[in-house]
C-alpha cells in the first residue's frame, strides 16, 4: 500500500520479510485464512466506487508467485464486515465479497510480520549459560551427563538436572 511493498518468501523452511526473519505462524495463518475464503457477493461494477470499497491501486495489492512467477494479484479493500474483505483483480471493474479473510490481518506494517523470538534453540541445544546477579557473575554448564554451576567467586558444583532442564525449558519458552 502507498508504494510500499514487502516480500514474504520461504528459504530452507524458514519464512522471510523482507530478508529478515518472520513470524511463520501469523504467515501460515494468514495462508490457512486464503486457502478457506470465498467469494460471497459482488458489490459493484462501476469503477468510480474503487475509492469507496478502497480497492483501487493505491491500496493493497496482494501478488501470489510461485517460483517467482505471479500466479495471481488480487486488491485488498476496506473490512466488508467481520471476517470479509472487499476485493478486485487488476484491470477488472468489478467488486467482490471475499469472506475468510480479516482486513486488519493484512498490514504494512513490517514488524507485526517480523519474528519476535529472544530464543530459537531447543533446550538440548544449550551447553553454557553466563548471567550476572548482585554483582556475581554466573555460569551454567551443561555436560554431557552431569550440568555445573560455578561464580566469579565459587568453584563450580554440580546440580539437578532436572531442574536444570526446567529452567532452560523457562528460557526457550520466551520466544
Amino acid at each position: 500500500a502507498g508504494e510500499k511493498q514487502m516480500v514474504f518468501k520461504q528459504e530452507n523452511g524458514k519464512w522471510l520479510v523482507d530478508g529478515l526473519p518472520a513470524d511463520a505462524s501469523r504467515i501460515e495463518q494468514f495462508f490457512e485464512q486464503l486457502s478457506k475464503a470465498s467469494v460471497t457477493s459482488r458489490a459493484s461494477t462501476n469503477p468510480e466506487n474503487f475509492d469507496r470499497f478502497e480497492v483501487d491501486s493505491k491500496w493493497v495489492t496482494l501478488s501470489l508467485l510461485k517460483q517467482n512467477s505471479i500466479v495471481q494479484d488480487l486488491i485488498l479493500g476496506k473490512t466488508a464486515g467481520g471476517d470479509a474483505v472487499y476485493v478486485r483483480l487488476p484491470d477488472r471493474d468489478e467488486v467482490y465479497v471475499l469472506s475468510g479473510v480479516q482486513r486488519y490481518f493484512v498490514t504494512e506494517d513490517i514488524a507485526t510480520w517480523r519474528d519476535r523470538s529472544l530464543a530459537d534453540f531447543e533446550t538440548s541445544q544449550a551447553r553454557r549459560i553466563q548471567y550476572a546477579e548482585n554483582q556475581i557473575q554466573w555460569d551454567l554448564i551443561v555436560g554431557k551427563d552431569s550440568v555445573t554451576l560455578g561464580t566469579n567467586r565459587l568453584a563450580p558444583v554440580s546440580v539437578d538436572q532436572e531442574k536444570t532442564q526446567s529452567y532452560l525449558g523457562s528460557i526457550t519458552a520466551l520466544r
